[in-house]
């Protein structure tokens, strides 16, 4: 097992690319903790995590805000000890042109995807850096390499992502500590379900089978990649298989193109 007697901390964990990371790794042998905003989900994944014969803590956290971060951290650290990983994955995405959006929504998505890898990052650094050992991996999307129409604060979030991967990690790599970024494309995932949903509309396609089957089309496998195909390389990145890499990114997209 690539993961015996480690914990990994997870952020968005009840749903999509987080219930799948979290599975994946609990096969893998790390205990985990997760949070989101919905309990329901959270006990759902929890559930299978202990079937894996691994230990498990879930929080409802809202990723924004300062206190209930450090909260969520603190309630690991007694449960665990230790915190030897972090995935930085909660995301929130809207189709809304600039011209309409208000400031509100601008900083919920900023918040979410951004402002919380931050906060997360900040508050679990000096368990990781005391110990001179940790991994942190940002989930970023194909849209912080380059933007789309429509998706302007989650495009700028996800690339600000991808930056911060880079910072971080020239910061606290002499530490112990190795940060890198996975750039999932299109994943068939309840978030897509959603984006698909009212990005048909803003898109003028008559369903969302339509654009479902633009975004398949427009990658070289013709198809758009898996939440496991994501969470593997997000496990690659967490295992000592990759102790030569930090500050990098991971792309798994089927090779998608840029609409």
């Amino acid at each position: 097992m690539r993961l015996r007697n480690k914990t990994a901390l997870i952020t968005g964990g009840g749903r999509g690319l987080g219930k799948a990371i979290a599975l994946r790794f609990a096969e893998e042998g790390a205990d985990i903790a997760i949070c989101s905003r919905s309990l329901k989900e959270l006990k759902e994944v929890a559930a299978e995590i202990e079937k894996l014969g691994r230990r498990v803590l879930l929080l409802k956290v809202d990723v924004s805000e300062e206190r209930q971060v450090k909260k969520f951290i603190e309630s690991a650290m007694k449960k665990f000890g230790q915190i030897d990983i972090l995935i930085n994955n909660a995301g929130k995405c809207s189709f809304v042109p600039v011209i309409e959006m208000s400031y509100d929504d601008w900083a919920t998505i900023i918040n979410t995807n951004l402002n919380s890898a931050f906060l997360f990052s900040k508050a679990v650094l000096p368990h990781m850096i005391k110990r001179r050992y940790g991994k942190i991996i940002n989930i970023s999307s194909i849209a912080g390499l380059k933007a789309s129409a429509l998706i302007a604060a989650y495009c700028a979030s996800k690339a600000g992502l991808i930056s911060l991967t880079q910072s971080l990690a020239a910061e606290v790599g002499s530490m112990g500590v190795y940060v890198n970024a996975v750039v999932p494309g299109s994943v068939e995932t309840k978030m897509l379900e959603e984006v698909l949903s009212k990005g048909a509309v803003k898109m003028g396609m008559s369903d969302e089978e339509a654009f479902k089957n633009l975004l398949s089309n427009s990658t070289a496998l013709r198809r758009l990649a898996t939440a496991l195909e994501v969470a593997n390389a997000v496990l690659f990145l967490a295992s000592e298989e990759s102790s030569g890499i930090t500050g990098e990114t991971i792309t798994v997209s089927a090779g998608q193109k840029f609409l």
